[in-house]
């Protein structure tokens, strides 16, 4: 049995056509840059946030 012959196997094709190529509108593109920018810093400051939040509870559990 062909392990590519149907089930849950992916085709590729053969050659890939760039006329066909899905683009989205400019504004579209904008919107998703956007979007993608706000998760990033979102993601960032969370992290800063974190980190500060890790040192702090650390200095302040300190036995001395």
């Amino acid at each position: 049995m062909d392990p590519f012959q149907g089930g849950y196997a992916v085709r590729l094709p053969r050659s890939v056509s760039h006329d066909n190529e899905a683009t989205l509108p400019s504004d579209h593109l904008a919107v998703l840059q956007r979007v993608s920018i706000s998760f990033a810093l979102t993601s960032f400051l969370s992290t800063l946030f974190s980190f500060y939040w890790f040192v702090r509870m650390r200095r302040g559990f300190r036995h001395e």
